[in-house]
């Protein structure tokens, strides 16, 4: 039964793989600092799924609590763990667009301070529980403590970006005060969960799969945001003529402002069909005039209808001939 533990961890491998090149592409078009949290957060859990693989895989012994647990790798877990309260503590306050403070030092001071007490403890199922209860109580003290921030920050960040960082606050919350529960539960009934997790795949002992289903949803998240992306580089890709660098400015201008007379475009829409024009993804147009990203993609849906065409490539082929008549 060891296939199924060793496909399930390829696939895990393979997974974030595809999420952290995603975002690599996505943080490349865009710019946007986001991306680079998202990469950051995935490289941390292919660096624990690491460790566990080597764990299980090597020193696993079927049946024995934590054969090689995770407090005899203090240096490597300590740090690994430790870098993923930093990752999401920067993660929320790039969403919040905020700067480092000095609350958000708190939670990480304290669990500092928890692993260097419960990794020097010797190994027991209650060492084990204690080391990891000190790291999920800790990432639940911070999320709320992030959360708390988001609240505060009221109108001076978009709407839509305010409820996207409460709804992931969320979602993590959820999915870390169901990863302690899992932990507890199956520290408690060791001898049992064991037993049934040796039937079909012995070499999973370590997981936490409320940990593991947390990443799926969360890489599934991150792909669909990146799929955005690289959907609109795809369909400007076609044809990525900039008009404005092939025409004298007055004349670009002049041609410009007949064509969006021409369409009806509302003052809004002219800025918008300018940056269209340039080349510029739905994101890299949010950043350039400061509107969130579903006000410009509801503007750019206007132009194109507008202009009775279904892709950003037809309406650029629609300017080059309104240009060349």
């Amino acid at each position: 039964m060891d296939v199924i533990s060793f496909l399930y961890t390829i696939f895990l491998l393979l997974l974030y793989a595809c999420v952290i090149s995603s975002c690599f592409y996505a943080w490349m078009n865009t710019g946007h600092k986001l991306y680079l949290h998202l990469i950051a957060l995935f490289v941390f859990f292919l660096f624990d799924l690491s460790i566990i693989s080597i764990i299980e895989f090597i020193y696993h012994t079927p049946g024995q609590f934590s054969p090689v647990p995770s407090v005899s790798f203090p240096l490597l877990r300590n740090v690994g763990f430790f870098s993923g309260m930093i990752i999401y503590t920067f993660f929320f306050l790039c969403l919040m667009e905020r700067s480092f403070e000095l609350l958000n030092l708190i939670p990480l001071l304290i669990y500092a301070a928890c692993m260097v007490v419960f990794g020097t403890i010797r190994n027991s199922a209650a060492a084990d529980w204690m080391y990891f209860t000190a790291r999920y109580v800790t990432i639940i003290s911070l999320l709320f403590l992030l959360r708390i921030q988001i609240r505060a920050c009221g109108d001076r960040i978009d709407v839509q970006r305010r409820a996207l960082a409460l709804q992931l606050n969320l979602f993590i919350l959820v999915f870390m005060c169901l990863s302690f529960v899992e932990n507890t539960v199956t520290t408690m009934y060791w001898k049992e969960y064991s037993g049934w997790l040796n039937s079909f795949a012995p070499r999973l002992s370590e997981r936490i799969f409320c940990e593991d289903m947390y990443s799926v949803i969360l890489s599934y998240w991150c792909l669909t945001q990146c799929y955005d992306v690289i959907k609109n580089k795809l369909n400007t890709a076609v044809l990525p003529v900039n008009m404005s660098s092939a025409l004298p400015k007055d004349c670009y201008d002049s041609a410009k402002e007949e064509f969006a007379q021409k369409l009806g475009l509302t003052k809004r829409e002219r800025e918008i069909l300018d940056l269209l024009l340039k080349d510029m993804t739905n994101q890299e147009i949010s950043g350039e005039l400061v509107i969130s990203l579903g006000t410009v993609k509801t503007h750019v849906h206007n132009i194109l209808q507008k202009a009775e065409v279904t892709k950003r490539t037809q309406l650029m082929e629609q300017f080059r001939n309104f240009v060349q008549k």
